[in-house]
């Protein structure tokens, strides 16, 4: 873990809505797909060029991943899946570190977790995917994470664990962005 204040995973339970906060500044580029279960996670390195600047500093997309049921809770409850989106400042201070992070509840289909799905996802650990087709992490994120810095989702997801779920059952809530 970092050297931030609020580590994972966190538990959100009286968040409120800051109006002041502005869009995130993000470039997001296309990479392969290339995903890897390293026995925690599913996770997908990115290729360099996708940044996030945040308090005049560029951060560096480095990877992104998955969890299931969500790392974080909101009101104590968990989501169904998690994803991480890391990002690092790589010139001033490699060892800073921006996440954003994003819920995901049971929904409408989500094109971005078809297309990973529909590359293949490595079920063991060691098992590694990849395709010629290219991704775009873009695609996963809400209008919200797109508007806003930080916004924790103000629905709360039940603790769906007895259910098998599809990836076209995923929906993405809304986002929160964590610095450590």
């Amino acid at each position: 873990m970092g050297a931030g204040r609020k580590q994972s995973p966190i538990d959100i339970s009286h968040a409120r809505i800051d109006p002041r906060l502005r869009p995130l500044k993000l470039h997001l580029e296309p990479t392969p797909i290339a995903l890897a279960n390293n026995g925690h996670t599913i996770e997908q390195d990115y290729e360099p060029g996708s940044t996030l600047t945040l308090g005049g500093t560029t951060y560096h997309l480095q990877q992104f991943h998955f969890h299931a049921l969500s790392e974080h809770t909101i009101g104590g409850q968990r989501g169904v899946m998690e994803q991480h989106l890391v990002f690092k400042d790589d010139l001033a201070n490699p060892r800073r570190v921006v996440v954003v992070a994003m819920l995901y509840e049971i929904g409408h289909k989500n094109p971005f977790l078809a297309r990973l799905a529909t590359a293949g996802l490595p079920m063991q650990e060691g098992d590694t995917v990849r395709s010629r087709v290219s991704i775009n992490v873009a695609q996963a994120l809400t209008e919200a994470a797109l508007s806003v810095a930080s916004r924790p989702a103000d629905r709360r997801a039940s603790d769906r664990r007895a259910q098998p779920i599809r990836p076209d059952q995923i929906r993405a809530a809304d986002p929160v962005a964590r610095i450590s």
